[in-house]
């Protein structure tokens, strides 16, 4: 089930459960760098969109996201009536969610957010090190 873990990761199972009203997307299109998701849809139906394009998932429905860009995802409910589902997901301490529509980054557990754009070089603004280090 956890193709792809990284050596040494130690990942936790976390479940949750989850409803997305008509109208709403489940979140914004995203990917998780060190976690793996499966949902199995319990009732309603949803639009998934996913890098393939668009499908229609609904109850009795399992869907497995992977890590990385090809894991990316997104619902939305296209119905009148809730869906509700179950979130089974990796976790390891730490996680990176990309943002390919925004070009955001988010850290959680923290959940801080960045766009990817404001990346820095490493030493940049490190200035007078020598002097500091006396």
């Amino acid at each position: 089930m956890f193709q792809g873990r990284k050596k040494g990761l130690n990942p936790k199972i976390k479940l949750r459960f989850e409803a997305t009203n008509p109208g709403q997307y489940s979140a914004p299109y995203h990917s998780h760098r060190f976690a793996e998701e499966l949902f199995m849809i319990i009732s309603g139906s949803l639009t998934l969109r996913t890098p393939n394009g668009l499908d229609i998932v609904s109850s009795g429905d399992l869907v497995f996201f992977e890590m990385g860009d090809s894991g990316a995802h997104q619902f939305y409910n296209h119905t009148s009536e809730p869906c509700t589902y179950l979130d089974i997901r990796s976790f390891c301490r730490i996680d990176i969610c990309d943002y390919p529509d925004s070009g955001k980054i988010l850290i959680a557990p923290s959940n801080e957010i960045f766009k990817k754009e404001d990346q820095a070089k490493y030493f940049e603004g490190e200035t007078d090190v020598k002097k500091k280090m006396g």
